[in-house]
């Protein structure tokens, strides 16, 4: 995709990088990695012949039908947004598009929590069928996902108008306040990655799901009277106030069900850790406000997890072992 892209950017100065293009860039990118996954697949997987048993498809269509309720009713309190800015604002549009420059990060940066939940739902899974501790697992991939979603709120609180001015030519201003409240989100949504994850493999989709079907019904309530009033930062308010209150849930949730409890010596270090990287971050913008600086935050900020405590070489390592 960014070869295909890339060579479109460069070739006759971005003239043939139209949206049909992209569209087409896209589709033979899949292509491509399916192409490639089957052919390293073929030898090494040997498939027996489809038979068609209706009570079996049934049976698995049903079992399924709760996950893909979780899907659509997490999919409405975090996407619906964009949608009501545009329905509810004369010059919605416009403010769909300033909202939408800033989630561009939040839909990038959510890629690694995904990844990071997909990692643990077999771990967390295996886990609780054997009946063991799940505690140090979960203190573990929570410091992993904080310390950059941390650093990520820190860099949105400080660097936001710089960030979106290097990133678009226009309304970066309007974007700015936007993002910042879309990286604090991003804290709770991987929050929500850790936790969430943990009640799936626990089977706890029927309090996830009223939780999510609360979570939706909230949104949209807070975007019919945040919207009309702070348009594109009313539309973030509403979803960074969604997100909190749905991490907050389902830690409850965990410790209520699974019997986990809260390590607060582990938060008060990560409170600490997010006091110094935004010190370090107010520092920057104030004596040396250039958006290079931001690079130099992200190389800093796993060095005071480790002088914090928060990092161990011998936590990481169980993580891999445990994952194999």
């Amino acid at each position: 995709m960014i070869l295909i892209c890339g060579y479109l950017i460069w070739y006759n100065n971005g003239t043939y990088l139209n949206i049909e293009n992209f569209v087409h860039a896209q589709s033979a990118s899949y292509l491509i990695t399916a192409v490639v996954a089957i052919t390293f697949l073929h030898g090494r997987i040997s498939f027996q012949k489809l038979n068609w048993q209706p009570a079996f498809y049934i049976a698995i269509l049903k079992k399924s039908l709760p996950f893909a309720l979780l899907i659509l009713l997490m999919t409405f309190y975090s996407r619906i947004d964009s949608i009501m800015l545009e329905r509810l604002l004369p010059d919605g549009a416009f403010y769909a598009g300033v909202y939408a420059q800033a989630y561009r990060i939040l839909d990038a940066v959510n890629m690694f929590g995904f990844l990071f939940a997909s990692l643990l739902l077999p771990m967390f899974s295996h886990m609780l069928k054997k009946r063991q501790d799940i505690q140090p697992l979960t203190n573990l991939a929570f410091k992993l996902l904080m310390i950059p979603a941390l650093t990520l709120a820190a860099l949105g609180l400080f660097f936001s108008n710089d960030i979106m001015n290097l990133l678009y030519h226009e309304h970066g201003d309007l974007s700015a306040p936007v993002f910042t409240m879309l990286m604090f989100s991003f804290v709770c949504i991987s929050t929500s990655y850790i936790f969430g994850t943990l009640l799936t493999a626990n089977g706890s989709l029927r309090n996830l799901n009223l939780t999510a079907l609360g979570g939706m019904i909230l949104n949209i309530s807070l975007n019919l009277f945040l919207i009309p009033q702070f348009k594109a930062s009313g539309a973030a308010l509403a979803g960074l106030i969604t997100q909190i209150i749905m991490a907050l849930a389902q830690i409850i949730l965990v410790a209520k069900i699974l019997h986990w409890k809260p390590d607060w010596k582990l938060n008060g270090k990560l409170l600490l850790f997010f006091i110094l990287i935004a010190l370090v971050a107010d520092l920057a913008v104030r004596y040396y406000p250039e958006i290079k600086t931001t690079i130099a935050i992200i190389i800093l900020a796993p060095i005071l997890a480790f002088s914090l405590g928060l990092l161990r070489i011998s936590e990481l390592k169980s993580i891999m072992k445990e994952r194999q």
